[in-house]
């Protein structure tokens, strides 16, 4: 339900403060005396709390997926991706693995509609399967069409949550032979101004427990 998921989002981000909390009782020069936290600088300390990368062709990270699986992310309390304006083609899924908060967007100049994540592989575009993952993901176009046309795939799943919440705004998602949205166990996705359509099959499947809101 949607109070289950505020509750949840409240309590990572309590997790979150208790953290930084921690971090910036470390770094006091009378409280964190003894803790190792004072032998790191500042710019450690920042990377891990907070990560902001960006993907595009020109930059050093090439592909959503390559962002998400370095190990500055891995480490990150909170990881923010911004990609480039453009068609990204993905060779694999974006796996969320981590129980770390994750916002995916694009770049501040980047116009309305002009980010659209496509797959040539028949992958799901994002998969959670971390039930402590918390993903938000905003003004992204998730496309899954196949050449040529297929007969309707159960299989085809543009999006796949097991576990973990996914909070999609202000996104469009289709697939063209399948499911546009996926949800199993104990999964949680939301919807908010976003738009399922020219899926093949069905917009949101939810089954074996898991909730689509």
């Amino acid at each position: 339900t949607q109070e289950t998921m505020k509750g949840t989002k409240m309590q990572s981000e309590a997790d979150d403060m208790e953290r930084f909390i921690a971090f910036a009782m470390g770094a006091h020069k009378d409280l964190g005396k003894d803790s190792a936290v004072r032998a790191l600088n500042s710019n450690v300390i920042q990377l891990i709390l907070l990560c902001e990368l960006t993907v595009g062709p020109t930059k050093h990270f090439k592909s959503l997926n390559d962002a998400l699986t370095c190990g500055q992310a891995r480490c990150a309390t909170v990881v923010r991706v911004n990609l480039e304006p453009g068609l990204h083609t993905m060779e694999s899924e974006a796996e969320i693995m981590e129980d770390s908060r994750v916002v995916i967007r694009p770049t501040a100049d980047a116009p309305p509609g002009s980010v659209v994540l496509s797959s040539r592989t028949g992958r799901p575009l994002l998969l959670v399967v971390n039930r402590a993952a918390s993903v938000c993901v905003q003004r992204i176009s998730f496309v899954f069409s196949t050449q040529p046309p297929a007969a309707t795939n159960l299989k085809q799943r543009c999006i796949w949550v097991t576990e973990g919440q996914l909070l999609l705004q202000n996104c469009t998602v289709s697939s063209d032979a399948g499911i546009g949205i996926c949800v199993l166990r104990n999964g949680v996705v939301r919807c908010e101004g976003s738009e399922l359509s020219d899926c093949g099959f069905v917009g949101v499947a939810a089954a074996q427990g898991g909730r689509a809101e």
